[in-house]
């Protein structure tokens, strides 16, 4: 009897880029309909229809980005001291 974990089962995720000139799809730019905004002020939303993009806002507080950069600079402590660079981190 064969076991059913004999049979593998490759799901694609990403497609390819010949796949992905095949599909249909809508890249135009889409303004903000929000009238009430509860995160942003109203000059932010205005700003993102205007421009596409919102800056300056806050992410983090202080305390998540200490743990962030203390993440990231381990990485980055453990892949210089493996003799690779800081580039070889983003094509892992």
């Amino acid at each position: 009897m064969e076991s059913s974990f004999a049979k593998s089962t490759v799901t694609k995720v990403i497609p390819g880029f010949d796949e992905v000139k095949e599909l249909e799809r809508r890249l135009q730019f889409h303004p903000s309909t929000v009238t009430d905004p509860k995160t942003l002020t109203p000059a932010q939303v205005a700003a993102y229809n205007a421009e596409g993009y919102v800056k300056n806002i806050r992410i983090f507080d202080e305390a998540e980005m200490t743990v962030h950069r203390r993440f990231f600079d381990g990485i980055l402590e453990r892949t210089l001291a493996s003799g690779a660079n800081s580039y070889s981190i983003i094509s892992a």
